[in-house]
């Protein structure tokens, strides 16, 4: 479910931003970002809990929440969005003009830095690339990490080059041939959920004896697969990036601040988790900051641990 979905949307969000491109209208990252959040909604019955923010305030686009019930555990992903511009044959000249926000002076990206640093969850910055059906198709003719409607890219990795943009003014720093190197499909976060046989038993009428059989149940990633997820793409990020010539700012000093992928899941408060708990219960938040989607796992485990316990008393 969470895999096909992560196969099918990225075509879709570059077909409808060539849509536009052609017919001259302007279609924003938010519109994107709206369907995004949109089409995980049929997921609900897989435990994915999505909440639309009334009023997006500066910042990310929208939070990737995974939760795992069973073993204990938490990972928020802040996504920011940046949608590709230009209409030339040449790819590597197509850019993400925005990528400094505002005006090339990266206090965007600052404010997402401070906001992971000081959240009391385990928090990653990931930016979702936005492109064009034929930048695509443009920039798969050549070698390189593959080019998708929806390319995601480390947050860490994106801020180094923010910080070029910013230190040189340059426009190539925001191309498309500098971001590619970074780029991974949503696929490698959103394969890595579970689909396993649980047993169920029902009554047919008129008979007192059940019949059993197995029926497939599909969970999110965990949060865990999710960290792995990201530590086995920033290993593949730097062994490619370091066939690429060095960037002044890569070598400077400074770079620590940017956060690194969190390890220890299970240190968050425990209010936090008794929100996430009303909202799996069916209770909505309305302090929302942007849209975020909560994707749940564990809840098998969980339940199996609470019977073992009812067992034990």
């Amino acid at each position: 479910m969470f895999c096909q979905f992560a196969r099918e949307f990225p075509p879709f969000a570059a077909e409808l931003l060539d849509r536009g491109a052609r017919r001259k209208r302007a279609i924003r990252e938010d519109t994107i970002t709206d369907l995004f959040v949109a089409a995980t909604v049929p997921l609900a019955s897989f435990n994915v809990f999505v909440d639309f923010s009334e009023e997006r305030r500066t910042g990310a686009d929208m939070e990737w929440w995974f939760y795992s019930m069973e073993p204990r555990g938490l990972l928020r992903i802040i996504v920011q969005a940046k949608k590709i511009h230009g209409k030339g044959a040449n790819w590597k000249r197509l850019s993400y003009r925005e990528l400094a926000h505002p005006d090339n002076s990266g206090r965007q990206f600052d404010d997402l830095v401070a906001e992971v640093r000081s959240s009391s969850v385990p928090t990653y910055l990931l930016y979702a690339f936005y492109n064009t059906e034929r930048a695509c198709s443009l920039a798969n003719s050549s070698s390189g990490p593959l080019v998708e409607g929806v390319s995601l890219a480390d947050g860490r990795d994106v801020g180094k080059i923010v910080a070029d943009i910013v230190a040189q003014k340059s426009r190539e720093a925001r191309s498309l041939k500098r971001l590619r190197p970074l780029f991974f499909p949503l696929t490698h976060i959103f394969c890595r959920g579970r689909r396993f046989p649980v047993p169920f038993a029902r009554f047919p009428a008129g008979s007192e004896a059940p019949i059993a059989f197995l029926v497939p149940h599909f969970e999110p990633p965990t949060p865990m697969a999710v960290r792995d997820a990201l530590v086995e793409q920033k290993r593949r990020t730097s062994a490619l990036v370091q066939k690429e010539p060095s960037s002044p700012v890569e070598n400077g000093a400074g770079v620590d601040r940017w956060p690194q992928i969190p390890q220890d899941l299970q240190e968050f408060p425990s209010q936090v988790e008794a929100e996430i708990q009303k909202r799996i219960a069916g209770e909505r938040s309305s302090e929302l900051k942007r849209h975020r989607l909560l994707f749940v796992s564990g809840s098998f485990e969980a339940e199996l641990a609470r019977a073992r316990n009812l067992h034990r008393q």
